[in-house]
């Protein structure tokens, strides 16, 4: 099966800094896909030149076949990517409801696909575990609900493509067991997700295939056991993890 999301031969350069050299990505719908690798590695950067938001010296992203390479971010969220953010990206003045309504209410603006924005924010509340804050407002919350309220905000964009950075940031061990399960069922239902995280067990447990990230290129890509047993990513990440 072809990858949904395909990143060919990507780089990017910062003034003389090399940050991304020749990256090669690809995510499967239905699959949780590992981004791991140590601080300034490049993966934000990576995850911004798939949303659009960092233009490249070279490569390609493909989603489905379509070429998104020279689109802005708004026509590559209405093509299917959504997105959480490593410094968390909320409307800390609305109620955790109001924050998935309004991007329910967004994506029925361009989609017209009939869906009622309520009773989207409501299942959604549900799905991520979060009904019993809903109308908290989010800058009064801890990080770990504030993020799941990011992560729901995201879902009401209904993507085909889910990229998540550091979604585990703030939550404790029941929590982290309790996002896991979350993202098995997300990726359950036919959705491509693509984490960066540095919960290094977390991504061990619910990614199928994970990809190494040194220096701006991909050290090394497999299984979580192939990942683990490679003597430089442990030289280079996880032994340090």
């Amino acid at each position: 099966m072809p990858p949904l999301l395909d990143v060919r031969g990507v780089n990017v350069h910062f003034g003389g800094n090399h940050a991304l050299r020749d990256v090669d990505l690809q995510v499967e719908a239905g699959r949780i896909t590992g981004l791991i690798g140590p601080n300034g590695a490049g993966k934000t950067t990576t995850f911004n030149v798939i949303t659009g938001l960092q233009e490249t010296t070279g490569g390609r992203v493909t989603l489905d076949g379509d070429d998104l390479t020279n689109l802005p971010p708004h026509k590559r969220a209405r093509k299917g990517i959504a997105r959480t953010f490593q410094r968390l990206e909320v409307f800390g003045s609305q109620t955790a409801y109001e924050n998935i309504l309004t991007s329910a209410e967004i994506h029925r603006g361009w989609a017209r696909d009939g869906s009622d924005p309520r009773a989207v924010a409501e299942e959604i509340l549900h799905r991520v575990g979060i009904r019993a804050v809903a109308g908290d407002r989010v800058d009064a919350m801890p990080t770990g609900l504030a993020r799941l309220v990011e992560l729901g905000r995201a879902l009401a964009q209904k993507p085909r493509v889910l990229l998540l950075d550091e979604p585990a940031s703030g939550l404790d061990d029941a929590e982290s067991e309790a996002f896991a399960d979350l993202l098995l069922e997300l990726a359950a239902t036919g959705t491509a997700i693509l984490m960066v995280e540095h919960d290094v067990a977390l991504v061990m447990k619910v990614c199928e295939w994970i990809h190494v990230l040194d220096f701006g290129a991909i050290l090394a890509v497999g299984t979580a056991a192939d990942i683990q047993q490679n003597q430089l990513v442990l030289d280079a990440y996880l032994g340090a993890a």
